[in-house]
């Protein structure tokens, strides 16, 4: 059973692999999850809504407190307020322009009252016993004073004798009544008349109306004062709604008014309440549902930009197999799978640039096994004629023609029939000494070369034609407009890599530009040289043979000579074969 898991997983795709994680590791856990802790989901949910009950109880009973205080206040300020009571006091009859101040007097009082003691939008009403009506609201006047006092709430106000008398009018209001008295309270003189619209006494919350709540007012005879269902006021209280359904207990919140005896009561339907479980558990459900859907199509596209990439790198390997064509591939995917493409991308580059080296370097050496086979010259013949040419300058008495002759015979015998890439230093020195005999010749003696080597570093190897085609170089470009004795000077010393071999001379010197030409891959005046070899070349070789480290360096200062430094590891003789350590 496990080795058959194994086998299906190591030969899975990368989107499958992605999806059966996602399953053991996201969506059954998660669903697992759900199932245990639903229950304790719903508890939690419970208790929650009930301490929220509870905080919007409490905060709904005091600001209600809050703004009965407010009217008890303005109504003790109308009751103590001596210009009031003073005009109250006043005996009919008054002529019409008494009864003006008296009555713009008293409402003027009864408006300051209003607009800075009263919670929210209401009105005072101040109803005399002698038949005047006050009032901030243009809806009451004097003519009003007849149906005012038949109202239940102004009869009921008389008996309770200056107590407070609270009730609801048209459910938009809460008001209160209460009895005036003058003479040191032993006559009724008013009655005031306090009306607060009932919405600016409940606090505004969204939240309140959720599961249909309702938040209410009742006072100590069980009715409804205040509510946010206008329906029920001025109804005596009854709960609507059962206090326990199965095991779904919740008990209205209340708060108690104490100074008024009074009750602040939040009430819901608990049917509602259930529904509204079982409505989130639905929804919690279809959520998960199109989670795990959605999971599935992103898991999917994710694996989908990881792949397809890889596929496509597996299409580029193919078509590399069949046909051995290198193509770059377009970079996407996420960053591990670009930083793939991209080495992938930078070995092509790399692979390209090597094949068409390799091809660059096929065709050269072709090149140059058809040139080497052109000018192959016979050996034997060749030093035979410049014997017998030899021979015949001594017979006719031209001695230096002879030793020129003899010279470049030498030179020749060295450079061709020395097999191998590398001779002694003494060789080389030797070599150079015949170039340097045949450049007396052409400047007339006018020529120098001092040799300051150990004879320690004699027997030490160095690539062929190492010296000559840097004396060479200096003969071209150090003495070329020069007419001092020329003087070569070559002197070597030992170094921490090797060796160090200087090439100094008195020549003109040589510019920055000048060095930068010589130095160049290809230089115009290789068909005056005897080698054809260039300092780059000799730069080239030694480099070649021995690693980036050895090679040549030029200094040259204008009109005081140049010094150019060789540095090649130092190696005894051994024989053909050369064994470099200083690599």
């Amino acid at each position: 059973m496990i080795s058959s898991i194994q086998f299906v997983w190591h030969n899975s795709t990368i989107r499958l692999r992605l999806i059966i994680l996602l399953l053991l590791f996201v969506i059954f856990p998660l669903m697992i999850a759900v199932f245990m802790y639903g229950s304790s989901i719903q508890q939690m949910s419970k208790e929650e809504i009930v301490r929220s009950d509870r905080y919007t109880v409490q905060t709904q009973a005091f600001h209600i407190d809050k703004n009965i205080e407010d009217i008890l206040l303005a109504s003790n300020w109308i009751g103590l307020d001596s210009r009031i009571i003073t005009n109250l006091l006043k005996d009919p009859p008054f002529s019409t322009y008494d009864f003006v101040v008296m009555n713009e007097e008293i409402i003027s009082r009864l408006q300051e009252v209003k607009d800075y003691m009263l919670p929210g939008n209401g009105e005072i009403t101040l109803i005399h016993l002698n038949g005047n009506v006050y009032s901030t609201s243009p809806g009451y006047s004097t003519s009003k004073f007849d149906q005012l006092s038949q109202t239940e709430w102004f009869r009921h106000a008389l008996k309770l004798d200056g107590f407070y008398h609270w009730f609801s009018q048209d459910k938009s209001y809460l008001s209160v009544a209460r009895v005036l008295k003058g003479d040191g309270g032993s006559k009724n003189l008013a009655v005031l008349l306090i009306q607060v619209e009932a919405g600016s006494l409940l606090v505004k919350n969204e939240e309140d109306n959720r599961d249909n709540r309702t938040i209410s007012l009742i006072d100590n005879a069980g009715t409804i004062l205040l509510s946010s269902n206008p329906s029920l006021i001025g109804n005596s209280y009854m709960p609507s709604i059962e206090k326990s359904i199965q095991d779904d207990d919740r008990d209205p919140q209340s708060y108690d008014l104490e100074k008024m005896n009074w009750k602040v009561m939040l009430e819901y339907d608990q049917n509602e309440f259930a529904e509204n479980i079982a409505d989130f558990k639905l929804k919690l459900f279809i959520t998960l549902a199109l989670l795990i859907v959605l999971f599935f199509l992103l898991i999917s596209l994710h694996a989908v930009t990881i792949t397809k990439p890889l596929r496509m790198l597996e299409a580029h390997f193919q078509r590399i197999n069949r046909s051995n064509m290198v193509q770059r591939v377009k970079l996407s995917g996420p960053r591990e799978v670009k930083s793939l493409l991209k080495h992938y991308n930078g070995m092509v580059i790399k692979l390209l640039d090597s094949l068409k080296r390799n091809e660059e370097e096929s065709r050269k050496k072709e090149m140059a096994r058809l040139q080497a086979l052109q000018a192959q010259i016979n050996p034997h013949f060749l030093f035979n004629t410049l014997n017998m040419i030899k021979w015949t300058a001594y017979m006719s008495e031209a001695p230096n023609v002879a030793d020129m002759v003899s010279n470049l015979g030498k030179m020749l015998e060295l450079s061709i029939n020395r097999s191998g890439d590398f001779l002694t230093l003494k060789e080389e020195l030797e070599h150079l000494e015949l170039y340097i005999e045949l450049q007396k010749m052409r400047f007339q003696e006018n020529f120098q070369l001092e040799i300051e080597v150990p004879e320690s570093m004699l027997d030490g190897r160095v690539p062929k034609l190492l010296l000559q085609p840097i004396v060479e170089n200096a003969i071209l470009h150090g003495f070329a407009k020069s007419n001092v004795a020329r003087k070569v000077l070559i002197r070597a010393a030992y170094h921490r890599y090797g060796i160090l071999i200087e090439v100094a001379d008195n020549g003109i010197g040589i510019s920055e530009e000048k060095i930068q030409e010589i130095l160049s891959l290809e230089q115009s005046d290789e068909n005056r040289r005897f080698s054809g070899i260039g300092l780059r070349n000799v730069h080239d070789r030694i480099q070649l043979y021995f690693g980036k480290t050895y090679g040549i360096e030029i200094e040259s200062d204008l009109n005081k000579g140049t010094i150019i430094k060789v540095l090649i590891p130092y190696e005894r003789n051994r024989g053909d074969e050369f064994e470099g350590t200083n690599r």
